[in-house]
């Protein structure tokens, strides 16, 4: 919902073209450094699940600080930490996966995970397309995600593992 219209939202608030290029650039390094970065993160954890939490914790916080300030500093800032924990998400789940449904389950879950991986990726898609032509602004998708960023994290502290 972010990634896809990053362009858009950073034109909305009067970012230059220039400044956009350089901050759409900046988020595919960091989409590969935070695939680098937590996932080796991730293989230090006992319990890979919480790599998830941290994941959650890092968005839900840029996401509320741009909803407050909603400013030409704070939107790109988080677009590329959000862009670096949708590279990290990415690269630590064949790790989890296998945690949970053991190695010789890894390749049937990852199928069925990636193809839920790519239908929310046209759903938020679609989300901000919505949400862009009922307020006629980019800035509300912050709201939404941050919502769903929460509701995420609330799902992943009770849905834990029995040992």
């Amino acid at each position: 919902a972010l990634i896809s219209t990053a362009s858009p939202i950073m034109t909305e608030q009067g970012i230059t073209s220039e400044f956009i290029t350089i901050v759409i650039s900046i988020m595919g390094i960091f989409n590969g450094i935070g695939r680098l970065i937590f996932s080796a993160i991730s293989d230090k954890l006992r319990n890979r699940a919480n790599i998830y939490k941290v994941i959650l914790l890092i968005s839900i916080v840029v996401s509320i600080i741009t909803v407050m300030l909603a400013d030409t500093i704070t939107i790109p800032i988080t677009l590329i930490v959000i862009s670096a924990c949708y590279g990290a998400g990415f690269s630590c789940l064949p790790s989890l996966l296998s945690d949970i449904f053991g190695m010789d389950n890894v390749s049937k879950i990852h199928g069925i995970t990636l193809t839920a991986w790519g239908f929310a990726g046209l759903v938020g898609n679609q989300i901000s397309g919505l949400i862009y032509s009922i307020c006629s602004s980019y800035l509300p998708i912050f709201i939404v995600i941050t919502v769903l960023y929460v509701i995420a994290l609330v799902l992943s502290l009770l849905l834990v593992k029995k040992s």
